[in-house]
C-alpha cells in the first residue's frame, strides 16, 4: 500500500498485523514509511525505533539489498523516501 501512495490504509493494516505479531519488521518498515509520507513524524521514528529494537543492524542499503528483485521503480523509491524520512538509518 505504502508503494501505491495509499498510506492511511498501509498504516491501517500495519496497526492489524502487530495486534497479532510484535515482530514483523516488514509491518514496522510499512508503517514508518507511510506515517513518514502523512508527517506524522512521531508516529514514524516510534516505528523506526521498534525496529532498531528487533533488529539493530537494519538500514536503507540492507533493506534496498533485500529487495533487488523488485527494481528500482517509482513505486520502491516513495517506499524507501518515506524510511529515509522516518529516521532509518543509510
Amino acid at each position: 500500500s505504502v508503494q501505491a501512495g495509499r498510506d492511511e490504509a498501509a498504516i491501517e493494516y500495519a496497526i492489524r498485523g502487530l495486534e497479532l505479531t510484535q515482530g514483523y519488521l516488514s509491518l514496522y518498515r510499512a508503517l514508518a514509511s507511510a506515517s513518514a509520507h502523512l508527517g506524522r513524524m512521531e508516529a514514524a521514528r516510534e516505528a523506526v525505533a521498534a525496529i532498531l529494537r528487533l533488529s539493530p543492524e537494519d538500514s536503507l542499503s540492507a533493506n534496498r539489498a533485500r529487495m533487488i528483485g523488485y527494481g528500482d521503480t517509482e513505486a520502491t523509491r516513495r517506499y524507501f523516501e518515506g524510511l529515509r524520512l522516518a529516521g532509518l538509518p543509510e
